[in-house]
């Protein structure tokens, strides 16, 4: 009879320890299909974590850009940022953690310039070759930063609304 009773929390330990390990393993292998997908889970490189943005932000970048498989999550100091690539520009979007876009930036070369914009850098800066653009779209305002070089001098210039600035000069070697 004693061996009943002491059997009986012994079994039942030994059931819930069977459970949990289950249970646990089943979550492991749910994480790692996660992970693998191609839009989710995507490792921060400097941080060497995986990412999960919210259901939120994952409806809007849907929304917008449809399932990139070589989009790149990672956190931001206001919710998710997404690096990829659209329609051969390369792309950088922050979102807030209720999915609305807080900002977006452009990478590219001469090519995707606007032709205004390409027209202000070019007449003011004639003897210089643009050799990339950064655009970005924050707060309903862009700006266009446009590297221009020459054969001794790089330049950074800043664009908003026709509006132009240096805001940095460096000098080659």
């Amino acid at each position: 009879m004693m061996n009943n009773k002491l059997s009986a929390p012994l079994l039942v330990a030994l059931f819930a320890l069977l459970t949990s390990t289950a249970c646990t393993r089943k979550l492991a292998l749910q994480s790692t299909s996660i992970a693998d997908s191609p839009d989710f889970g995507q490792i921060d490189k400097s941080a060497e974590k995986p990412v999960y943005p919210n259901a939120a932000v994952i409806r809007s970048f849907y929304k917008t850009y449809g399932e990139l498989t070589d989009a790149r999550w990672f956190k931001s100091a206001t919710g998710f940022g997404v690096k990829f690539k659209y329609n051969g520009i390369n792309k950088t979007v922050y979102y807030k953690l209720h999915g609305l876009v807080d900002t977006e930036i452009l990478y590219y070369s001469e090519d995707g310039l606007p032709p205004q914009i390409r027209h202000l850098v070019k007449s003011h800066f004639y003897d210089y070759t643009i050799t990339y653009v950064t655009e970005v779209h924050k707060n309903d305002a862009t700006a266009f930063y446009v590297i221009v070089e020459d054969a001794s001098t790089i330049k950074t210039i800043k664009i908003v609304e026709d509006e132009w600035e240096v805001v940095k000069s460096m000098v080659k070697r």
